[in-house]
């Protein structure tokens, strides 16, 4: 199997009202089909963060929710036009599509990534054909120096493990 790795720069706060790289930045996960998240776990004066601070628990949850947001998004426009077709009976085929994207927009406006709620067969169908942010699989990649990876000390890497 190859791997391709895209590297794309960071997402701020708001990126999904268009922040930073904001849109452009998410339709460039949207491409891939799982995330390799980079979060930074030293400390260096020299190297300023975004947020002033390090925190990677702080960093992972930010981009998350900005996920979430995104997929929200979708999934609403998606429901509105369905919910049309269906509540009109323009569409009656679409009923069960309807019930599951209820269930997809009520664990998104919970905060949840869609990952990591238990999903039918059938639901899980539907999501594989809207290609959502949150549905893909994350990997967290510490970034730290050579010294504390090799001694496997780290004062964040607790919090990221």
């Amino acid at each position: 199997a190859d791997l391709t790795v895209c590297d794309i720069a960071g997402l701020v706060k708001g990126a999904s009202e268009g922040e930073g790289l904001g849109n452009a930045f998410l339709s460039h996960i949207s491409a891939c089909d799982a995330i390799f998240h980079m979060v930074r776990c030293f400390d260096d004066p020299e190297i300023v963060h975004v947020e002033e601070t390090v925190d990677p628990i702080r960093d992972i949850e930010m981009i998350n929710h900005e996920l979430v947001l995104k997929d929200l998004e979708k999934v609403t426009q998606i429901y509105d036009k369905t919910k049309v077709l269906v509540e009109r009976g323009i569409d009656k085929t679409k009923k069960a599509e309807l019930e599951y994207l209820t269930k997809f927009k009520e664990a998104l406006e919970a905060g949840k990534m869609i990952r990591a709620v238990q999903w039918s067969n059938k639901e899980v169908e539907c999501l594989n054909g809207l290609l959502l942010l949150t549905a893909k699989r994350q990997v967290f990649l510490c970034n730290m120096s050579k010294r504390d990876y090799l001694r496997q000390k780290n004062k964040y890497l607790p919090k990221v493990k």
